[in-house]
This record gives structure tokens, sequence and C-alpha cells, in this order.
């Protein structure tokens, strides 16, 4: 039988879930009452649709900026394990609709805008590229594209007259990326390279590598000397444990002390994605928005719509 204490804690875990969803939902689908009913009956049936997807997507972020202003560490396990689930893509109904929110840490990542900078990140990049069998001329023109010179890097780099020369022509940006998709722009980034550097980088981060969260492949990237065994450790004591110090991964010895720098424990860069799904043959939108957490609130890095 549950003690009836850790029943409260999940009534009121529950309680703050919804207080963030219905605070998010008021504050964005009150905007439909002023739909415009005179317009064509076909025609208004699809704008409205659209509409609420529209504000149900933009509500799920709300709830998601929410979730990361409020206090949560406070929230005990079982409390955590019934809102977590719902920043997972779990469908969350509201009103006639539905909207599926994830939240995804951007330290998980390499942050690429760091290699003309870091020494560490070009290894780190080195590595990945290396795991993931990728061409290291990415390495080259990539470098190419972010420094500010105009000089050719070593190994098939490419700089502004390469980018002239296309059929299409466009300058060489010679600045850090603002967008990952500009990374399609760049000499040797095909579709496959675009899709595995995506799943494994970021533009948005300070650097360094949430190990609670970085997937087996940026583990393994951040030294050579670490070895597989060693990083199915790793995740086989976060699964139990998250972490809460590095200090924790001191028994790894020098390979330790190459990492300590790369690595933390904490999250600070999200990716917010939210879907308002409206219809039984369903309009859907959605919305990506890339944030910084910092001092009880969320500061908006990049946005996108579609």
């Amino acid at each position: 039988m549950k003690k009836k204490g850790k029943t409260n804690k999940a009534q009121r875990g529950m309680a703050l879930l919804m207080t963030l969803l219905v605070t998010a939902v008021l504050s964005t689908i009150v905007v439909e009452a002023n739909y415009d009913a005179n317009v064509n009956m076909d025609i208004a049936l699809n704008y409205s649709a659209k509409m609420r997807a529209v504000y149900i997507a933009k509500a799920g972020i709300k709830f998601a900026n929410l979730y990361l202003a409020a206090d949560v560490s406070k929230l005990a396990g079982e409390e955590m394990a019934q809102i977590e689930p719902l920043l997972h893509g779990l469908p969350i109904p509201v009103g006639s609709g539905a909207v599926r929110v994830s939240l995804e840490s951007e330290e998980q990542k390499i942050n690429i805008n760091l290699l003309v900078t870091s020494q560490k990140h070009r290894e780190l990049f080195l590595n990945l590229l290396e795991n993931l069998e990728l061409e290291y001329d990415i390495y080259y023109s990539l470098i190419d594209w972010l420094d500010k010179d105009d000089d050719i890097s070593e190994g098939e780099g490419a700089e502004a007259d390469y980018y002239a020369s296309l059929e299409s022509p466009y300058p060489c940006k010679n600045a850090p990326l603002d967008s990952f998709e500009e990374l399609r722009l760049i000499k040797g980034v095909d579709d496959e390279a675009f899709r595995a550097l995506k799943k494994y980088c970021t533009i948005f981060s300070n650097g360094r590598i949430n190990i609670n969260k970085a997937p087996k492949e940026v583990l393994l990237a951040l030294s050579k000397e670490l070895t597989e065994n060693a990083v199915d450790e790793i995740i086989e004591q976060r699964e139990e444990e998250e972490y809460y110090d590095i200090k924790q991964l001191e028994y790894l010895g020098d390979v330790y002390k190459k990492i300590m720098g790369l690595i933390t424990v904490k999250g600070a860069y999200y990716k917010i994605t939210s879907v308002g799904i409206v219809g039984e043959q369903p309009i859907r939108y959605k919305i990506v928005n890339y944030v910084q957490q910092k001092s009880g609130s969320t500061i908006l890095l990049y946005s996108k719509e579609e």
C-alpha cells in the first residue's frame, strides 16, 4: 500500500502539471474568440482548424517554457514520472484537438560553432566523423565556412571561390551558423551527412556535453581512449540514477582528466518541439524553439514554424 505522503506528492505533481497546461492554453487559445464568422463556410472551417492547430502548438511551447521556469527540482521521483512523459511527445488533449510536446537537451550534442575557437571541440568533432564513417573533408569545409579568413584549409576545404563557381552561386559565410539548416550549404554535406550530423551536433549550447543525456556516439567521441565498455558503463549507471557531479567519473583516471573540461551533468539549452493537432483528418502545425534556461525563465534563441 502506498503511503499517504507519497500520494499527496503525486497529487501535487499533477496539480503543477495541470496549472502549467491550463495557464498555457488560456493565454493562447483565447485569441480564437475573435474569428470572423462571415467568411465562406468551407474556408472558415479550414482556416479555423488551422488557427486552432497554431494556437494549440503555441500553448505547447508555453507549457514547456513554464515547465523549464518552474522549480521542478523540488518534485519527487514519483511526481516527475507523471510529468516527464508529457514532454516526450505523449498526446495531451486540448479542447477539440491535442498537442504533442517534446523537450530535448542540446547539451547532448557537439556544438560545431565552436570548432574555430576550441581545439578540444575540433578533436571531438573529428572523432565523431570517424565514428560515423563520414569524410574528414566535411571538417575542413566547415572550418572554412566558420572562420573569418579566405584561406582554404588543408584537405578539401572550400572558400569564396568554390561557392562563387557553383551553378547557383552564394557567398561563403565566414561566420558562425545561425541555423543548423545552413549546414546544407557547405561543401561535402550531402543529405546523408546532414541527417547524421543533425542527430549528434548543435549550434545552441555552451559546448559542454551532458553525460546524463548524450548518446553513445557522442560519449565515444569525447576521447579515443574512452572505450566502448566504459561508455556502456556510464549509460548503465545514468539509467539507474543520473550523475550529479562530473567527479563521479574520476575512476576513469587519465581519461577523466582529458575530458573533464568538456562534460557537465546539467542542462541549460533545450529544443522544444510542439505540434498542434486538430480534426479527424488532422491538420497539424509545428513550432520548434531553441531556448536557454536562465534565472527562472527562458531566453528564445531561434524559432521556426511549419
